[in-house]
């Protein structure tokens, strides 16, 4: 699925999961010069009233998340109604990932 603008904005909304301060900090740096909106939390359960209180179309998860995980957000993502794309980032990607 191609993740797609709020339609009564026309903007792109983000999550970024991440314990890693780098990890916001950069994608900030990637979205500055869009019309794109950036939203973070450093854990699950920092994230989840953001899923709700918001129209996200895509979630950034780093891979190794304390409390909870990356396939907890997902179970969570998937009980939306209108569900975002979910990209799982790791530092050191493996077949497990």
């Amino acid at each position: 699925m191609k993740p797609t603008a709020t339609k009564s904005t026309g903007v792109l909304t983000v999550l970024s999961v991440s314990p890693l301060p780098e990890d916001h900090l950069s994608l900030q740096a990637i979205f500055g010069f869009s019309t794109w909106t950036l939203f973070s939390a450093d854990r699950v359960p920092l994230a989840l009233p953001l899923l709700q209180q918001h129209d996200i179309s895509v979630v950034v998860c780093e891979r190794d998340l304390r409390p909870g995980t990356w396939v907890d957000l997902l179970q969570h993502l998937e009980s939306l109604p209108n569900p975002p794309a979910l990209i799982v980032t790791s530092r050191l990607a493996d077949d497990r990932l």
